[in-house]
């Protein structure tokens, strides 16, 4: 058996490191949060089922009574727009400008698409069961399909 030497040098690396702290969000209890109104005004309305808010801080209502409101920030009327369902929930999409609005139990299964520049329907969506809540992500609707579970919508399609 032969041996020879080498020049490895071997070093401990943790001897080197610095520890990080990292430091930790206090948390807070619910019951010191104080809730403040910071606005209020009248919807003109009952039956508010849905409503979103739009970037530039307009308000979006959904009426039961087949209409949807869209409110400035400052609560003036811009404009109001009679459906042919019963709309219950409602969302913005930024991509184009638009409000996707579900039709609850409307005897007309649909998701109606409002045009905010023109003021009107774009489209109408047909769907296969009643739809209630509704969320937007990556260009795609997310919607309660009742019985059918939560179901999505691709936009691009």
């Amino acid at each position: 058996m032969e041996s020879k030497s080498c020049d490895i040098l071997l070093i401990q690396k943790k001897v080197k490191q610095a520890q990080m702290v990292v430091p930790t969000a206090k948390s807070r209890s619910i019951e010191n949060i104080r809730l403040e109104i910071h606005k209020t005004f009248n919807t003109q309305g009952d039956q508010t089922y849905g409503c979103c808010m739009l970037p530039d801080g307009q308000l979006a209502f959904t009426y039961y009574a087949q209409r949807v409101k869209l409110f400035s920030n400052k609560g003036s009327k811009d404009f109001e727009l009679n459906m042919s369902c019963k709309p219950f929930d409602i969302v913005y999409n930024s991509e184009d400008n638009t409000l996707a609005v579900t039709s609850g139990s409307s005897d007309k299964h649909c998701i109606t698409i409002i045009d905010l520049k023109r003021k009107q329907i774009k489209k109408t969506i047909s769907l296969d069961s009643y739809n209630y809540g509704i969320a937007l992500k990556d260009n795609q609707l997310i919607y309660s399909g009742r019985d059918k579970g939560i179901r999505m919508i691709n936009l691009d399609d």
